[in-house]
């Protein structure tokens, strides 16, 4: 599988599902890094595209170790496997779409971590800062999102920054957990936060904004934050019904109400510990308002994070308790249920047209 079995420093796991155009760029910023013996595993889902084949010519020609393990699809099941055949000292897990320019980005974030672990405290992870392809685009939205990946806060923290650490403590995590269908970075990062630390790693790593602009950059934030609130819910088997179509308007109402439909099948006692799950994690994430409106005004990203600082140390600890959960949780089914209220007569009429598009032979199948 690999070109010769020596040992190496660093272990790169890239999970890989039909990623034909972002491969070669990928190629590229992987064959420039310098100074470390380097082991590239390619964990590949049933890929039906060029993937294979770009993966296999880049390991004949590549003067890394190159790796290739196919298997079930699924992104944390991905990773594990990967993470389980890495051979490295150090792990980092990468997305397939993820690119850079600094010839140094792998061995500064090793000394950085090197130099954490020697200050003690636990185990140290680190993810890199994140820069979006989109921002010539849209500079402003792109700019805020990047910035906000910066402050290194809970629910800032997503796979597309890289997530580094040593295998021994990805071994003692257990790996991330193969039961989610989504935010398995988000979770394994709250992991790591309870026993360790996670630190923000010198350099920064472009990604794509594909999805924001496939999806549209409103509907991808709010399917962001949809999610983000469920999974702090603990009521996680509801993150797939979240996971419905947003690429419109459309889209969105079907899948709240999917969530509604859902919700009404929970007994009292779960429904609400969903709702109040939801609005513990609001309350958390009311950092955002002050950092965004801070940010919009024009002030600098330096300020903001001071501010977000300021917010949780003196406003937060005086928010974070049941009395405001129970207000957020309150605000939270009010205005889901209006919206869903508000969504109904929408949804007749788009039930109708299907129907009637139906029976004149128009489309194949119903959905709503």
């Amino acid at each position: 599988m690999t070109h010769c079995d020596p040992a190496v420093d660093f272990s790169v796991i890239i999970p890989v599902f039909n990623e034909q155009d972002a491969l070669p760029r990928l190629f590229a910023a992987l064959e420039s890094q310098v100074g470390l013996s380097l082991e590239i595993i390619f964990s590949d889902g049933g890929s039906s595209d060029r993937s294979m084949a770009l993966i296999d010519t880049y390991r004949s020609c590549s003067h890394h170790q190159v790796v290739l393990v196919q298997g079930e699809q699924g992104r944390s099941c991905q990773l594990n496997r990967g993470g389980r055949l890495a051979r490295g000292t150090w792990l980092l897990f990468l997305h397939a779409d993820s690119v850079w320019s600094q010839t140094d980005l792998f061995i500064r974030a090793l000394r950085s971590l090197e130099d954490e672990c020697l200050k003690g405290q636990g185990f140290v992870a680190g993810h890199f800062s994140l820069k979006f392809s989109g921002e010539e685009l849209q500079p402003r939205f792109y700019r805020y999102l990047s910035e906000k990946a910066a402050l290194n806060l809970p629910g800032t923290i997503f796979g597309d920054q890289g997530l580094m650490l040593h295998r021994t403590a990805w071994h003692d995590l257990n790996g991330y957990d193969e039961t989610l269908p989504v935010l398995e970075d988000v979770e394994l990062v709250e992991r790591i936060s309870r026993s360790g630390r996670i630190i923000c790693l010198p350099g920064t790593l472009v990604t794509s904004s594909r999805r924001y602009e496939e999806e549209g950059r409103h509907c991808r934030q709010f399917l962001n934050a949809v999610l983000l609130l469920i999974f702090a819910s603990d009521q996680r088997s509801l993150l797939p019904v979240a996971m419905g179509s947003y690429r419109s308007d459309r889209g969105i109402v079907r899948t709240l109400i999917g969530l509604f439909q859902r919700l009404g099948q929970l007994p009292l006692s779960a429904w609400w510990s969903f709702w109040y799950g939801c609005g513990s994690a609001m309350v958390r994430y009311l950092w955002v308002v002050p950092f965004r409106l801070y940010w919009w005004r024009g002030s600098s990203s330096r300020l903001g994070q001071k501010l977000v600082r300021r917010w949780n140390v003196t406003i937060l600890t005086k928010l974070d308790c049941r009395l405001w959960h129970s207000a957020a949780a309150l605000t939270l089914i009010i205005v889901f249920y209006l919206t869903v209220l508000l969504s109904l007569p929408w949804c007749a009429d788009s039930v109708f047209r299907h129907r009637l598009l139906s029976a004149k032979g128009e489309i194949d199948e119903f959905d709503i």
